[in-house]
């Protein structure tokens, strides 16, 4: 073989080095390309994926702490309004302390009175005791007496206490009770200083002439007739053990 041969052989031979270098280059610089191409793709999917994951999982601990702020303040409005009914009982119950209390005073102090008035028959309705008189006597002397015994003449609060007290007079026809008007003027008040609310008038109300105070008188008609504090009538004591 020349050296023109060898040499068009080391030529080639040098080309096809160079071609196959030129190749390898444009190979790796390709496959780097696309490398890098596929990694900026699956980073920003994982971005992605992770922003998307830490927004619902903040607006599921979002909606938990709503929840739970919902909870406690339920909890806590009850919490309340158990305080205020433990309030009230606690302030009740001082009430009725209290009351007990100056019920047992009353009862102490009055207890010789109850004594004497049970003795001597006095009728008992509910709290109170109920005296009718055998005698006869003006409105103001009935009062006397009533109060010399430390009682005074009956106030009516209720249609029982009203029809207890005509059952109690029985055959008898009426009674003064302890209320009065005011000179003539019909401003009807009871022995305790309270005006009247209520009553059961008799439409007939008699007068001595003499325009004399009427005061309260109970039939046994179940009504009140007005008649003039002079005149003598039987009379109802009242003593109130408590109030």
């Amino acid at each position: 073989m020349t050296d023109t041969q060898y040499r068009a052989v080391f030529r080639l031979t040098a080309l096809c080095l160079g071609v196959m270098c030129i190749l390898q280059a444009t190979l790796n610089i390709t496959l780097r390309l696309h490398f890098n191409s596929e990694t900026e793709t699956e980073t920003e999917l994982l971005n992605t994926s992770y922003n998307n994951l830490t927004i619902d999982e903040l607006r599921t601990s979002y909606a938990d702490l709503v929840k739970e702020k919902h909870q406690l303040q339920n909890s806590y409005t009850k919490l309340v309004k158990e305080n205020d009914q433990l309030q009230t009982s606690y302030t009740d119950l001082v009430k009725e302390r209290h009351q007990l209390m100056r019920n047992r005073e009353e009862l102490q102090e009055m207890f010789p009175k109850l004594v004497d008035v049970i003795r001597l028959g006095w009728s008992q309705f509910h709290s109170s005791f109920y005296y009718i008189s055998t005698e006869k006597k003006t409105w103001g002397q009935s009062r006397q007496e009533c109060r010399k015994s430390g009682t005074d003449l009956v106030i009516i609060n209720s249609q029982e206490e009203e029809d207890f007290i005509i059952e109690q007079l029985g055959n008898k026809t009426q009674a003064w009770i302890g209320l009065k008007s005011k000179d003539t003027d019909r401003e009807w008040k009871w022995v305790d200083g309270a005006a009247l609310q209520t009553g059961h008038w008799n439409l007939e109300q008699p007068n001595d002439g003499n325009n004399q105070p009427p005061a309260g008188n109970v039939s046994i008609r179940q009504n009140w007739i007005p008649m003039p504090c002079a005149q003598d009538e039987l009379w109802v004591c009242e003593i109130t053990v408590f109030e």
